[in-house]
């Protein structure tokens, strides 16, 4: 089983487009709405590049509209794009004045860092969409979920350590060896050769001692 599969993500209500407070220039928060709703259609037809494009220009016509950079989030996030994702649920939290806003793009960005295996990161990262809903069950089950692969990742890294530790040792143990029996291999040939030299030695003598034998008769 993968449990990353069952990473929950949150998707955006077509309704939810509303922000704290007057909006600084409301015809351009409404046409940034409205090219939203077009753009949410055009994925629901999945007709991804017209709805990327009608995202971008919402973004673009004002910069309270969150839902629109969270929803083009997940479009991304669908599509596997998960850096472009990323950015865009980055860009949603840093928009949205409610807690609600704030807290989907916090538990999406935990979900993009699932994926990249950053587990801490995601850990941090639903730790910050709770603060801002403390009861949401989906995003307590990735913050468990998410805690439970970092402990396996931190365990997993240990074991290599270990085994790169024990590999190294066994290494070291063998070339000792090898040393040894080197340091062996080279005394023994020098001893041999010193008994050589001395029966050489030895030789040499008794020929000098029967010589001058000779010599006196």
């Amino acid at each position: 089983m993968k449990p990353i599969l069952y990473i929950l993500l949150l998707s955006v209500p077509a309704l939810l487009t509303g922000q704290e407070g007057a909006p600084s220039d409301p015809a351009g928060l409404e046409a940034s709405r409205e090219l939203t709703a077009e753009a949410n259609e055009d994925l629901a037809e999945r007709d991804f590049i017209s709805a990327e494009a009608k995202y971008r220009k919402a973004i673009a016509r004002s910069p309270e509209n969150s839902v629109a950079p969270y929803n083009l989030g997940n479009a991304y996030y669908s599509d596997g794009s998960y850096g472009e994702a990323f950015g865009r649920y980055k860009e949603a939290g840093e928009r949205a004045v409610e807690k609600d806003g704030k807290h989907m793009a916090y538990h999406n960005m935990g979900n993009v860092y699932m994926q990249r295996k950053e587990y801490q990161k995601a850990v941090d990262a639903y730790k910050e969409a709770l603060r801002n809903n403390p009861g949401d069950e989906e995003t307590r089950y990735n913050l468990a979920l998410a805690k439970e692969m970092l402990k396996k990742d931190q365990q997993d890294q240990q074991q290599d350590e270990d085994q790169q530790d024990q590999q190294e040792e066994d290494q070291q143990e063998n070339q000792d060896q090898n040393q040894d029996q080197n340091q062996d291999q080279n005394q023994g040939g020098s001893d041999e050769q010193q008994q050589d030299q001395q029966q050489d030695g030895e030789s040499e003598k008794e020929e000098n001692k029967e010589g001058e034998g000779e010599q006196k008769q």
